[in-house]
């Protein structure tokens, strides 16, 4: 099928009712009598996407959709354009096509009811400060529940509660006051880094971006972030920042690599990072690197 066929025939398949449920919200459309329709539609979307942080949206046909009676969301598994062969069988009939749908769909619930309960966990473990550490993230996951499906759950601790049923039980997401915002990590990190921009007045010390040859840690997995290839922004938050912007732009000037060392605090509502440089590693290795001005020049000629 054709990826510009897909948003009509998932509509057909709705309106034909060839679809699974996997999850919903328990909640029904319980607001005012009246409400300004740009508001409902705002609701709407800030629940639908809500929703659709709940699980991998790698499947296509995994989409959400709104019982207009009620107001309700909920998540549903389309039947498959092409019929599958029923192994089961010997592999020589056509399976049916909503039993297909609805072992997809129990294992889609299996997965959004595992990150659920483990996301409901981790958020309880910070409020009791047992996780005080972003590194503790993970060993909080003790189902098997994807880290990066849970983050998106716990991303939405100061949400308004939204209680989900799945096929594999039921969770809530949000309904959470005053947790924590932030999460520092238990160690720092060194990095190899190419100096893309310089800020000098970057608040509150200079700010650069960056971009990552290789990164070390005694941590066991190293944080999201240090594994992007996009470029990274950082403070300044060394022993003399003056001094570190003016290597910075030694360090830019000459196109070499410098070690820097980070200090991290996840943010959790955002899901981003406070990253702040507290120190510029071999200091006097960096300045060995010294050439001419004329010789660096004729690179770019």
């Amino acid at each position: 099928m054709k990826k510009p066929n897909l948003p009509q025939y998932i509509r057909s398949m709705l309106a034909q009712g060839q679809m699974v449920q996997v999850a919903a919200e328990t909640r029904r459309n319980d607001g005012p009598t009246w409400t300004l329709r740009e508001q409902q539609h705002a609701e709407e979307v800030i629940r639908e996407l809500r929703m659709k942080s709940t699980h991998d949206q790698k499947d296509q046909l995994l989409i959400t959709a709104i019982n207009p009676d009620n107001g309700k969301i909920g998540l549903f598994e389309i039947v498959k354009p092409q019929p599958s062969l029923a192994f089961e069988a010997g592999g020589t009939h056509e399976a049916d096509p909503l039993s297909v749908a609805g072992e997809l769909a129990r294992i889609h619930a299996e997965k959004q009811y595992r990150a659920g309960r483990a996301a409901e966990d981790i958020v309880a473990s910070i409020g009791k400060s047992t996780i005080k550490y972003y590194e503790d993230l993970a060993g909080g996951i003790k189902n098997g529940a994807s880290l990066e499906t849970v983050m998106s759950m716990v991303a939405q601790a100061g949400s308004p509660p939204l209680e989900i049923e799945t096929l594999s039980g039921r969770y809530t997401l949000g309904g959470t006051e005053n947790l924590r915002k932030t999460l520092p990590c238990r160690d720092t990190y060194r990095v190899d880094a190419d100096i893309r921009e310089i800020d000098d007045d970057g608040r509150p010390n200079g700010t650069i971006l960056f971009k990552i040859k290789s990164a070390q840690s005694s941590a066991t997995e190293l944080p999201p972030v240090l594994r992007s290839k996009s470029r990274i922004r950082a403070s300044l938050q060394t022993a003399a920042n003056a001094k570190t912007l003016a290597l910075l732009h030694f360090a830019k000037f000459h196109q070499v690599y410098v070690q820097l060392e980070l200090q991290m605090e996840y943010q959790i509502a955002d899901r981003g990072w406070n990253i702040c440089v507290i120190q510029l590693i071999d200091e006097s290795g960096l300045l060995a690197k010294d050439r001419p001005a004329q010789l660096v020049l004729s690179e770019f000629w």
